[in-house]
């Protein structure tokens, strides 16, 4: 009796010991990420004391370099920029300096420090957080990558090892990098056209097509296409177009496939100020009424939600659900999805979720009977910056009776 108590008891102890290190470890864990935090916090206290927001900004930027150079990896790099955005209110305000841009320097810096330095781009640890804002560090970094390597198979073997090592964490770095892809050849091309004809559409477009053209799949050849068409809007080129070039131009491109992405991408080229203005000119210009709702969408997550940008707690994304009711009937998820899509570009990394607990429980959105598909597209676009873990963890935060299709679409 007396053996069986002791093994009970020893039983006991080892249990204890084992919980008393686990919360010890946690403890430890939390403390070291929140002193971590602090020395981040502390190193930005010069960049707050600077009167002019520009070059709060710039400060910001010089710090995330610092860091990076001196650790010699992303990690620290991306938690100051976490903590700048909680910190350094211009740097967070959309209206200033879009998250997109914000981490696309990031992307640009990261590049600049590490890439030359690393053997294989697989040797490089890419934390979650740059799947943020759309994958922005990804264009970046794969940009000036690409411009200085505009080599269709170089690109397809670097994407290729991105997408073994990450995808089942960052589901959506497939585009994401050959998006960037296309970039990069957009610039390594644009290096050498003379700026005078920088305002020709077809021109300045055709030879990095060609090149996304030659890559093996299908699906690297659209984004790819995708990224050649979004650098129509990179900062610093002086490209112009009229409304009737951009659709005309992208009109007459093969194959069909490219026409897609050439109009979604140039989409925000186009003056307007309300969803059925935007409609009426799409369905004017382009005949295919699936292509129809995909360029609507952008246009709406790249124009329309200009307006939520500066608003940090997301709420703002009602007046733009007032104005989808503008549309007609077969228009108006497309006009929900293109919200969806601008809400996330402007959240900050990791915490995309946070602005659209609600938007499918809007009452307006219960009314029109799209709140089923409205949470479907929500879950979707969330998958892209998620691991499935943390996905799962996230979707405890939803209404429970949508926890269900929210968890299959994580394991998916």
């Amino acid at each position: 009796m007396i053996e069986i108590v002791k093994k009970t008891l020893n039983v006991f102890i080892i249990i204890f010991i084992f919980l008393a290190l686990f919360f010890l470890g946690a403890f430890f864990k939390k403390t070291n990420a929140f002193q971590m935090i602090q020395i981040r916090a502390s190193l930005l206290t010069s960049c707050r004391s600077i009167s002019e927001e520009n070059k709060q900004i710039d400060c910001v930027f010089n710090k995330i370099d610092r860091e990076i150079e001196k650790t010699g990896n992303i990690d620290g790099g991306m938690r100051v920029f976490m903590v700048a955005r909680n910190m350094i209110e211009p740097f967070s305000n959309e209206r200033l300096y879009t998250c997109h841009s914000a981490l696309h320097r990031v992307g640009e810096i990261a590049y600049y420090n590490l890439y030359t330095n690393a053997k294989d781009i697989s040797d490089i640890n890419f934390p979650q957080e740059t799947t943020g804002c759309n994958y922005s560090f990804f264009h970046a970094f794969i940009e000036h990558l690409i411009q200085n390597n505009p080599n269709p198979i170089f690109a397809t073997e670097t994407c290729e090892s991105l997408i073994l090592h990450l995808q089942k964490r960052m589901s959506n770095i497939l585009e994401g990098c050959f998006h960037g892809v296309g970039h990069g050849f957009m610039r390594a091309h644009l290096d050498q056209v003379p700026q005078e004809k920088w305002d020709d559409f077809q021109t300045i477009t055709m030879e990095p097509r060609l090149m996304c053209g030659q890559l093996p799949k299908l699906e690297y050849k659209r984004a790819c296409w995708s990224g050649v068409f979004q650098s129509l809007l990179i900062s610093g080129y002086s490209l112009h177009f009229s409304k009737e070039d951009v659709l005309s131009g992208c009109a007459t491109l093969e194959p069909q496939e490219s026409q897609w992405e050439c109009y979604s991408r140039t989409i925000r080229h186009l003056p307007f100020k309300t969803p059925i203005e935007l409609r009426n000119t799409i369905i004017k210009f382009v005949q295919d009424t699936e292509l129809q709702q995909v360029i609507f969408s952008f246009g709406i997550a790249h124009k329309i939600l200009a307006g939520l940008q500066g608003d940090n707690n997301g709420k703002d994304y009602t007046k733009i659900l007032a104005l989808c009711e503008t549309v007609t009937e077969d228009f108006y998820r497309s006009c929900i999805g293109g919200i969806i899509k601008g809400v996330v570009a402007t959240a900050t990394p990791q915490k995309e979720y946070r602005m659209l607990l609600t938007l499918c429980s809007e009452p307006i959105i219960i009314q029109n009977k799209v709140s089923a598909s409205c949470y479907e597209a929500v879950f979707q676009r969330l998958l892209y910056f998620y691991t499935p873990l943390r996905m799962i963890s996230i979707c405890k935060k939803f209404p429970i009776d949508v926890r269900d299709e929210c968890k299959k679409t994580s394991v998916q």
